[in-house]
């Protein structure tokens, strides 16, 4: 029976005279997918510029003890994630080189199975041919990092010129890869058991940059010897960053190694170290131990002569390593998504106060339109079918960008294809949208009737949403700190909301809650009872001020009475402009005595700005500015008249769009209540002209 990398090797026999054998990937390598694959999750991170780090294997089939390699191999990518970046471990699994391992491939290399073998760059096409398994090395690894287009990769100490080399002649082929892949390793030096000299001499020769962080000396590895001075210093991690885009972008193909010395605190004594180095190396002598085995025969020895000293400073020098390599991944994917202006001087990484932005908790969803030209039948029929991106929290968040208020966007997203596809078409940086192997992406189909004025069947696949839930909140916490605003839509669990509530709570973070759909709002009934006034304000349309008032006057009551959903469903048609200001003030007594300030959507009439207690200047101008007003015993209601659009292409992204611009002018801006609604009727007025929700001109609507 053939294996999987056998099947592939007969059906490349059969294919070599075609010329669609080899893939472009990325802007580096020419290579073939049959040989290196790259997983969907690390070439979507990649694809939108996303930071992603780079981890080696044979460190954890090699290089340590059984139980403790996977805990570390957790540990690290735990470490990655927490840091925002995405950790991409390397390795070789039946063949194939991956970029990027899932759980599984981890435990399975973190075994101890006597199959595994360290793999090289010269050992790749007979690990394919025999599909074996085994850890990359540095320059396997490097292999992989260039494939894959990530920049950074972090490791423990690199590979270099043997002792006695003039008697074996054994360089390690780590030193030639790094000689022609333009990727930053991050490291602690050369590994100690090796000729450092000659290694940093023979790194000079082929070109390397050698460049050791905030210190004079050159790292030996786990030893606090410090007798070799490095040939480079840096001691900025912004000047780090303009190395790494000059080996990038330059076009010279050679890689740049970053010396980080491991905590003073781990290392073992410089000449304990050599004592056992030398004992280690006399028992490979002895047990003829050579080639690709007398690294980690002798790491391993050095282990045991130490008692485990070695091995210590080994996990804290890796992790030291892995945290210098994630600062270095974020500072040059910031330099990416950066403006001209900081692309000229690196500036994006410069450490600033953090600037406070708008926080987004919601959805993104794909829209699926469906206008059929004909009766729908048995058979297929004729229709016009249209695909764009929606979710209330991915419009809102595309709008406040076009507007450059910087927002943030919590989000989860499937890694599927249709997940790369909208990742790779976002206009704002996605660095917090989760990529989930759990759940598909979330669409949503609508079926329009024959004459596409009315949806008659709409279909949600939505699952994903429940991805963000309260412990998501809760590790976003200094997300949440520096937070102008708290928006969340009703796309997200009531658990998750109460948490969110809470926080703001907690920190003094204004809330705004754009409810979404009027058949589930009023879910949220009870913890908006439960966190009085913490929604600063929220953004219903008519029929979702309807449910979410009677749902919180149940809520107060305790009682179990079913809504009217009819009532709802008939506010719409009812709404005239000498009538919508009783309706609102009908149906929002309890909503305003939750919330401060409900701005109420009447579609392409307006917007009612109601509350029980404006300030007295907000007041003042909302009555000096608005259309109509109503003030009663409920409240204040203040009418603002929409201008009548020319034409309309669509309304699915106008409330998006006002409540982008309002949060825009109001909390970014900080210029009053008044003026900010009236910029967001504007902003709104924008999305009708086209079909996608978020109309790019919106960034030029004047203030």
């Amino acid at each position: 029976m053939k294996t999987r990398s056998g099947l592939v090797a007969a059906n490349l026999l059969q294919q070599a005279t075609s010329s669609k054998l080899y893939l472009k990937c990325r802007q580096f390598h020419t290579i073939n997918p049959d040989f290196i694959k790259v997983s969907p999750k690390v070439a979507a991170f990649v694809d939108i510029k996303r930071p992603v780090i780079a981890l080696e294997s044979t460190i954890l089939t090699h290089g340590l003890p059984p139980g403790v390699n996977l805990e570390t191999a957790t540990r690290l990518e735990k470490q990655c994630n927490d840091a925002g970046v995405l950790a991409a471990t390397i390795g070789i699994i039946d063949g194939f080189l991956k970029v990027g391992l899932g759980e599984e491939e981890l435990k399975y290399l973190c075994s101890g199975n006597q199959k595994l073998v360290k793999l090289s760059r010269r050992d790749l096409p007979s690990a394919f041919a025999n599909s074996q398994s085994g850890g990359s090395t540095v320059s396997s690894t490097l292999i992989g990092c260039h494939a894959a287009s990530i920049p950074v990769f972090a490791t423990g100490g690199l590979g270099g010129v043997h002792r006695n080399v003039e008697k074996f002649w054994d360089i390690s082929a780590d030193l030639e890869e790094l000689a022609k892949t333009p990727v930053a390793v991050v490291c602690s030096g050369v590994k100690s058991i090796l000729d450092v000299p000659k290694t940093l001499e023979y790194l000079e020769t082929k070109g390397v940059g050698v460049i050791s962080y905030q210190s004079e000396f050159f790292p030996t590895f786990f030893s606090n010897s410090k007798t070799i001075k490095s040939p480079n210093v840096c001691n900025r991690l912004t000047d780090l960053v303009k190395m790494l885009l000059f080996i990038r972008r330059s076009g010279l193909k050679n890689g740049l190694v970053i010396a980080n010395p491991a905590p003073e605190k781990f290392l073992v004594d410089g000449n304990e170290i050599e004592d056992a180095i030398q004992q280690a190396i006399r028992l490979a002598e002895i047990e003829e131990v050579s080639g690709r085995n007398i690294t980690p025969f002798v790491l391993e020895k050095v282990r045991q002569i130490t008692g485990n000293k070695s091995l210590k400073a080994n996990l804290a020098l890796v992790e030291n390593n892995v945290k210098l390599g994630c600062k270095l991944a974020i500072g040059f994917q910031k330099y990416l998504l950066g403006s001209d202006k900081d692309r000229r001087s690196c500036q994006t990484v410069r450490n600033e106060g953090p600037k406070k932005y708008p926080l987004i908790i919601g959805a993104i969803n794909v829209d699926i339109t469906i206008k059929p030209k004909g009766e729908p039948c048995q058979a297929s029929v004729d229709s016009e079918i249209s695909l764009s991106f929606g979710g209330v929290g991915r419009n809102i968040t595309e709008g406040l960008h076009f507007l450059e208020a910087e927002p943030k966007l919590i989000s989860s997203i499937g890694s599927d294809a249709l997940g790369k596809f909208v990742l790779g078409n976002l206009n704002f940086p996605t660095d917090n949208v989760a990529i989930s192997n759990k759940n598909p992406t979330s669409i949503y189909a609508l079926l329009m009737n024959s004459t596409a004025t009315e949806m008659k069947f709409g279909y949600a696949q939505s699952d994903i949403h429940s991805e963000i839930d309260p412990k998501r909140i809760l590790d976003k916490q200094t997300l949440l700190e520096n937070a102008s605003v708290v928006i969340h839509d009703g796309n997200i669990s009531t658990e998750t909301s109460r948490t969110i509530m809470s926080a703001c709570k907690s920190m003094n973070i204004p809330l705004l809650f754009e409810p979404t759909d009027y058949v589930e709002c009023g879910s949220y009934a009870s913890s908006m009872l439960d966190f009085p006034n913490v929604c600063q304000f929220v953004t219903p349309n008519l029929k979702e001020l309807f449910v979410l008032n009677e749902s919180i006057k149940n809520a107060k009551s305790k009682s179990a009475s079913k809504l009217d959903a009819d009532k709802a469903v008939s506010l719409d048609e009812s709404t005239t402009l000498s009538n919508c200001l009783k309706i609102v003030e009908q149906n929002s007594d309890d909503v305003l005595d939750v919330t401060k300030i409900a701005l109420v959507s009447l579609g392409s009439l307006g917007v009612i700005a109601a509350s029980k207690d404006f300030s007295s200047n907000d007041a003042a101008q909302l009555q000096d500015k608005c259309s109509r007003k109503l003030i009663s015993e409920t409240g204040q209601f203040y009418l603002f008249e929409a201008e009548e659009p020319e034409k309309v292409a669509s309304c699915s992204g106008a409330g998006d769009s006002f409540v982008a611009g309002f949060v825009s002018d109001y909390f970014q801006k900080q210029r009053p209540l008044c003026e900010s609604i009236q910029f967001g009727l504007r902003c709104a007025q924008t999305s009708l002209k086209v079909v996608d929700a978020i109309n790019p001109a919106i960034a030029h609507v004047k203030a």
